[in-house]
């Protein structure tokens, strides 16, 4: 059906189409401009969770988003391995975390900011506020266990912060939420 397309612009946009809707990589190969079909295979490959497909791009940015959102979709650390550039294969370490409660993975990541952070989303999805103390920024600390006393609707967890306005803050926010 495609094939029998003239203008090259709508012939790709039909196999990119055809790709989706039949979640069949094999069309993207079809794709004459480049990008497109390194964007079909990445849309192909985040719908059907086949990382396999990932290798099949050939941008570096594109490879590394189709591994990316695989990694957190599945929860696969391996694929964050398979990641070229350094600050998305550390956010994939902190998103997986993330999604498995993982707080070894925040390891991983050299960046102390998202060392931070992803101590603080790992705290918040367990309720566990002990985790907020491995983090080493005062300010960043405060706003975790500022989120662990929301998500467990804990109001004593606010006596913890340190900034004065921060922790009323906390206090009149639980008890909103209470």
């Amino acid at each position: 059906f495609c094939e029998s397309i003239t203008d090259s612009v709508k012939r790709d946009i039909c196999y990119y189409n055809l790709a989706l809707e039949a979640e069949d990589a094999s069309l993207c190969g079809k794709i004459t401009n480049n990008w497109e079909k390194g964007e079909c295979c990445l849309k192909v490959a985040q719908k059907t969770k086949d990382s396999g497909l990932c290798e099949k791009i050939t941008t570096n940015l594109k490879s590394d988003e189709c591994y990316f959102s695989i990694a957190i979709k599945t929860k696969n650390i391996s694929l964050c391995e398979k990641i070229i550039g350094n600050t998305k294969k550390e956010e994939c370490y902190g998103g997986v975390a993330k999604e498995t409660r993982d707080i070894s993975l925040c390891e991983k990541i050299t960046n102390s900011f998202g060392k931070d952070l992803c101590y603080a989303d790992v705290a918040i999805n367990t309720k566990d506020i002990s985790l907020c103390e491995k983090i080493k920024i005062i300010e960043r600390k405060d706003r975790c266990y500022f989120s662990v006393a929301l998500v467990t609707e804990d109001d004593s967890l606010c006596e913890k912060i340190t900034n004065r306005d921060k922790k009323n803050s906390c206090y009149t926010e639980v008890s909103q939420k209470k």
